[in-house]
């Protein structure tokens, strides 16, 4: 049968246990679950701990090292040859629909999912800091949402083909750009979707909101603008039953 891997990067516990233990409910045949932890868990009531990989990587902020989690993420993936495709996810993610829609989803798209996006003013900025200006075409640097599905066949390749040197320290948030362009580079199809929904709020920080009230209307907005995901839900946040 065909798996989907949920991988999560993320600084500690999931911000919504509860929610996902329950999206993954009587669900045991068709996902896994891998987790790159910066920290310990320390909420045991749902046992997430027990995903956590053990071929972890220090990492920091807007960081290669980012990426490269990323791919020990992948890694463990191929342990299960009945992983076919990847969802990459944050602590603070949580899914718009239930396990039964966002699997069907997928497979129908039956395609790498990246969230690519051309116009950003900062693409030739960042292009300037990589390693190797000719690696790249710069006017078709482009940037990407770090969320993203891949299938198994694309997954072995960023495994087999490693790039992180095109990308050195002072190169920021390369997740942003590292795995579209090389897609784009090497011919590797996706499909450009809204995957996973972040509100930006245009203050000094240049965060995202975090979300610590959500009402059911505004999951049903978001599943309208074609989102699976959405990321920045605290921890406290009072999440709509809607599954």
């Amino acid at each position: 049968m065909s798996k989907i891997a949920f991988c999560f990067l993320t600084y500690e516990n999931l911000s919504q246990p509860k929610l996902w233990h329950d999206f993954f409910s009587n669900e045991q045949n068709r996902y896994n679950i891998y987790i790159h932890n910066k920290y310990p868990f320390t909420d045991n009531n749902y046992h997430f701990e027990r995903y956590c990989i053990n071929n972890r990587i220090e990492t920091k902020y807007a960081h290669i090292s980012v990426v490269k989690a990323t791919i020990e993420l992948f890694k463990n993936v191929l342990s299960d040859p009945e992983n076919k495709y990847v969802v990459l996810l944050s602590e603070s993610c949580i899914p718009l629909y239930n396990f039964d829609d966002i699997y069907d989803k997928i497979q129908k798209t039956d395609t790498n999912i990246i969230d690519s996006i051309y116009n950003s003013t900062n693409n030739i900025e960042r292009f300037n800091d990589l390693t190797n200006h000719d690696f790249f075409d710069k006017n078709y640097f482009i940037k990407q949402n770090p969320c993203i599905i891949l299938n198994r066949q694309t997954v072995e390749f960023f495994i087999n083909n490693d790039f992180t040197f095109l990308f050195n320290d002072n190169f920021y948030a390369p997740d942003e750009h590292y795995f579209v362009n090389l897609c784009n580079k090497f011919n590797i199809r996706y499909f450009s979707s809204r995957i996973n929904y972040a509100h930006w709020e245009w203050n000094h920080e240049g965060r995202p909101k975090t979300y610590n009230e959500l009402t059911i209307q505004e999951v049903m907005n978001l599943r309208k603008d074609g989102y699976m995901f959405m990321r920045k839900i605290g921890r406290e946040c009072n999440v709509p039953w809607y599954f």
